[in-house]
């Protein structure tokens, strides 16, 4: 039922949201927030708070605040022009301490209980997301689609939700060790024309993904679709989404392309709108003809290693 209830908000404008302790993982709180589109105003968005539950060990630790604080971005990011929410008077200053007021007077028709084993028409299949790049998995995420990741690859540990999902690959030198000898293994390993990564193959299969996505931008600093393949022959269904940006343009597009990949196309216009928004509002406190900084962005130490492939 959870399952179908997850598959359900994917297929409509419902984001749900989840508090959890970062440490046990068990879950402290949860809310969902549904967007109506308006025949007034332009035909505008509203959002609906709803289910906002804590656990009763959680309470007064700021946990429903944080709930109510997302809702509130995913709202603006949905371009909802206002958020409403239906609460019991003795709920009121709760709410009101997270910036909401009284308005208006609720109205309610009782259609009677639920009907046990009445069921809406169940959603169309979710996809199942196989996540190898931890940029990727953000950007999924911030989609509102976190419940769609079947696995992730060992570098993906953000958001932490992410960290409860399957690992997949692994690097095959060891990355805790000081950073000349990784930089001398990782060359080792890229001039014997190896892979840098290796891939749980087995785990891959049985994960059953619909969309595998990886990057083509360096095959030292993630997964390629090169070691992708070998993994992917007895899943020849699988879509396999590849990104490669080079410059911040092109990252906005990667998020457009993951989000169609999704079947959340529109997601995928909202969050790249929002954060033009959130870059154009930076731009105008930069004095104009200001110096620019001086900047050397650099990968680790030593040797001194340039983010420069990555960096446009």
């Amino acid at each position: 039922d959870w399952e179908r209830m997850l598959a359900g908000a994917a297929a409509r404008e419902q984001s749900i949201v989840v508090a959890e302790d970062a440490h046990s993982g068990a879950l402290l709180g949860t809310a969902s927030l549904i967007v109506e589109h308006k025949l007034v105003r332009g035909c505008g968005r509203v959002g609906h708070v709803e289910d906002v539950v804590t656990h009763e060990k959680a309470r007064g630790r700021g946990v429903g605040r944080a709930l109510l604080g997302r809702l509130a971005e995913l709202a603006r990011e949905a371009g909802c022009y206002k958020v409403i929410l239906d609460c019991a008077d003795k709920n009121a200053a709760f709410y009101e301490k997270s910036g909401y007021r009284r308005a208006e007077l609720q109205m309610r028709l009782d259609l009677g209980p639920p009907q046990r084993g009445a069921r809406p028409p169940a959603p169309a299949p979710s996809k199942r997301v196989l996540s190898l790049l931890s940029a990727s998995t953000e950007i999924v995420c911030r989609l509102g689609c976190a419940h769609l990741l079947v696995g992730r690859s060992h570098g993906c540990d953000d958001p932490p939700l992410a960290t409860a999902l399957p690992v997949v690959t692994a690097p095959r030198v060891d990355p805790n060790a000081p950073s000349l000898q990784l930089d001398e293994a990782v060359r080792a390993q890229a001039a014997a024309g190896g892979p840098i990564y290796q891939i749980r193959s087995e785990l891959v299969r049985s994960l059953r993904p619909d969309v595998i996505i990886t990057q083509e931008q360096c095959r030292i600093c993630a997964v390629t679709p090169e070691d992708v393949d070998a993994a992917c022959v007895a899943l020849p269904s699988t879509a396999l989404v590849t990104i490669m940006p080079v410059t911040l343009d092109d990252v906005l597009g990667d998020v457009v392309t993951i989000a169609a990949a999704l079947g959340a196309p529109e997601r995928g216009r909202r969050l790249v709108a929002h954060m033009r928004a959130r870059l154009g509002a930076i731009a105008p406190l930069v004095p104009a003809g200001a110096p620019a900084p001086r900047v050397a962005h650099l990968e680790w130490l030593p040797p001194p290693v340039g983010g420069g492939d990555l960096v446009a």
